[in-house]
């Protein structure tokens, strides 16, 4: 029992939120574990949530520094941070003859802050008074931060198809191979520990799915509910008719191809996190939605249907090499018939006649319907006639109001 409720107090545990469509809900994933660090009983839990404040900033600063590479136009190459500008952008720059300062990125900074603050308040609470011995419990603090969050986020991907690839990623097995041991430099640097490394992954591939294909645009594909009512559909749909409406296309040929490209999106999307497809295909369809995330994520321009083509071209070429069918990839543009083209079923009718006989079929169906609510069975269907004022007829003679319950409580009866 001891060592339950000690294993309790050092538990932390993540887990995914999710939006109404079933994807990941970014914000509210990020609160939840805000949430669940500060539930954590444990005495460097403080600094762990600094920690995570700093994984944040720093996500969110690389989501800039990615916007400005985009701004540079398509086909430039983008390079991450480098140790000295991350360091810059937490600590700022003091002024030189060459250069001129720079001021720390005020949240990055207030978080970083925060957790040096954190470890003299724990060498305080441990009578901690020798400089070495300062740095050892540093370090030694940190590598528990790292570890213990590393494993609470391996835990919680473990469970999500399309992210738990990211338990492979360099900088966790590196971690791993050294069981969980770290320098003195990466203590007092912190952004580049395995656990940020993991968490800015993990972002990334969450943070664009919901951006650029699991946001408002999948919701136009969305398999209606039937257990659900019609208006709690037309609810949850209506966002991607609001998204629809806000691009204002300039033509219905750019709606078209907009929605062509989205509904390929979304088939990748529900392919790469199908359980029923078998490991190998699960595991092509994931690797290319992953490189599909990362090009929407890197390019802040609209996606096209041209832009797909590299992405269906590496889907044919891993079918091809892992000896799957890689003709199902293949995506012809949709054809469409010129908009002055009227198909049979579309064209205005113009003969009066024709134009009562649609009014009266439409009658008998609602006729049809009124009389099975009212109880009345299928074997009155076959001899059920219209008659030219439209009034239905049963064997040629005319039925009025005892038609339906009355009808059928009569039948038998002697008159």
């Amino acid at each position: 029992m001891v060592q339950e409720a000690l294993h309790a107090k050092d538990a932390l545990a993540f887990s995914f939120q999710y939006s109404e469509d079933g994807t990941i809900h970014v914000d509210k994933t990020q609160r939840a574990f805000f949430n669940s660090i500060t539930e954590w009983k444990h005495d460097t839990a403080e600094i762990a949530m600094c920690a995570y404040r700093m994984a944040v900033a720093f996500k969110d600063l690389c989501a800039l520094h990615r916007s400005d590479h985009a701004a540079l136009g398509a086909g430039a190459l983008y390079i991450p941070p480098t140790d000295a500008e991350m360091l810059t952008s937490r600590s700022g720059r003091d002024a030189t003859a060459v250069v001129a300062a720079v001021l720390p990125v005020e949240v990055l900074n207030e978080a970083y802050t925060d957790y040096l603050g954190g470890y003299n308040l724990l060498c305080s609470r441990y009578k901690i008074t020798a400089v070495a011995a300062k740095a050892v419990q540093k370090r030694t603090a940190t590598k528990h931060i790292n570890t213990v969050l590393q494993k609470a986020l391996l835990v919680a991907i473990e469970k999500e198809v399309k992210v738990k690839h990211l338990s492979d990623i360099p900088e966790v097995v590196e971690n791993e191979q050294k069981y969980g041991v770290i320098s003195v430099a990466e203590s007092n640097f912190v952004m580049k520990l395995s656990l940020i490394a993991l968490f800015l992954q993990l972002s990334t591939i969450i943070w664009s799915e919901v951006k650029t294909v699991a946001g408002a645009a999948r919701k136009l594909f969305m398999t209606p509910d039937i257990f659900r009512s019609l208006a709690s559909h037309l609810t949850a749909i209506q966002q991607g008719f609001d998204l629809l409406r806000s691009y204002h296309f300039a033509t219905v040929d750019d709606l078209i191809a907009w929605l062509a490209l989205m509904s390929r999106i979304n088939y990748l999307q529900e392919a790469a996190t199908s359980t029923k497809l078998s490991t190998q295909l699960s595991a092509v369809y994931l690797d290319v939605f992953d490189k599909l995330s990362v090009d929407m994520f890197n390019n802040l321009a609209p996606f096209t249907l041209e832009g797909l083509t590299p992405i269906v071209e590496l889907l044919r070429e891993m079918l091809t090499t892992c000896s799957l069918d890689a003709d199902n990839v293949i995506m012809d543009p949709p054809q469409m018939s010129p908009p002055s083209t009227l198909t049979p079923n579309f064209k205005k009718q113009n003969d009066p006649i024709a134009v009562r006989c649609l009014e009266a079929e439409a009658e008998v169906v609602r006729a049809e319907h009124t009389l099975r609510a009212l109880g009345g069975g299928r074997d009155h269907d076959r001899d059920r006639s219209l008659s030219i004022d439209g009034h239905i007829q049963h064997g040629g003679e005319w039925q009025g109001r005892g038609v339906g319950r009355g009808a059928g409580r009569g039948k038998g009866r002697d008159r």
